[in-house]
């Protein structure tokens, strides 16, 4: 559950997650309140969207998208690249579609021009390596140079998008051939 304080009193806005009934709630409470709030309230049937004082996530009714939209896209055994697109409103959309559905992608993430972590996951290019590398690749992929080297160019705006090879210590090991050795 994300809230903020300002002063005395903590702000909550939530939307119904039944798709037919597109109801805000604003709640005002205390801090200690807060603490108390059953799971259910917020897990069952409540979301909490965002405080009215951070404005840095805001989508649909409040504002644009204005993602950075990164992927780990493969292009042989030994090289992967590190593709980043800066999208706002519906572009935001279509750049997360491309990266997710592109046929060598084996990991993607949008971010927002804070950072934050908006949505992510493993694309279909995940096949075209063994399973312990795209686990060693999600574990460091926001602290990896080239991705943050990346998303550095697009939240500057710089550049719209970007691309460089993946400098990564997982590669697989060069299978030797019987004359190599």
């Amino acid at each position: 559950m994300q809230t903020h304080q300002s002063g005395l009193m903590i702000t909550l806005f939530a939307i119904n997650l039944n798709p037919k009934l597109r109801v805000v709630r604003r709640l005002s409470l205390c801090p200690h309140d807060v603490a108390k709030l059953p799971d259910s309230w917020y897990k069952d049937r409540l979301a909490i969207v965002n405080s009215k004082f951070d404005r840095s996530r805001d989508m649909g009714w409040f504002g644009g998208k204005d993602w950075n939209v990164i992927a780990i896209i493969f292009e042989s055994r030994e090289m992967y690249r590190v593709n980043g697109q800066r999208g706002k409103g519906s572009d935001a959309t279509k750049c997360r579609d491309g990266a997710k559905n592109h046929d060598r992608t084996i990991y993607w993430a949008a971010f927002d021009q804070k950072r934050a972590f908006v949505e992510g996951g493993g694309g279909k290019g995940e096949r075209l390596i063994s399973p312990d590398i795209v686990a060693r690749l999600k574990k460091e992929f926001s602290m990896n140079a080239t991705v943050t080297s990346v998303m550095g160019l697009l939240e500057r705006g710089e550049s719209k998008m970007s691309s460089k090879p993946l400098v990564f210590g997982g590669y697989p090991k060069p299978v030797q051939g019987p004359e190599d050795e």
